[in-house]
């Protein structure tokens, strides 16, 4: 299944405190996972996440791309 996945900026904890980062939350059950960073990368990372650490336990494919800047 297809689960959107929402994207805010905003402080995160990094190890040496607080960093510029993304909170990515799920639009199925609001699961949230942080991720350092702002880029793209980041933002993959955060969706990949979701499948590992899903709390109903579920395979979803987690769709971040219109939070991702330009082609690649």
């Amino acid at each position: 299944m297809k689960v959107r996945v929402d994207i805010y900026e905003d402080e995160v904890e990094g190890d040496y405190g607080h960093v510029p980062g993304i909170i990515a939350i799920c639009s199925k059950c609001n699961h949230r996972i942080e991720a350092r960073g702002t880029g793209n990368a980041s933002i993959r990372h955060a969706a990949a996440q979701f499948r590992e650490d899903c709390p109903l336990d579920e395979s979803n494919w987690y769709d971040a791309e219109e939070w991702v800047e330009g082609p690649f």
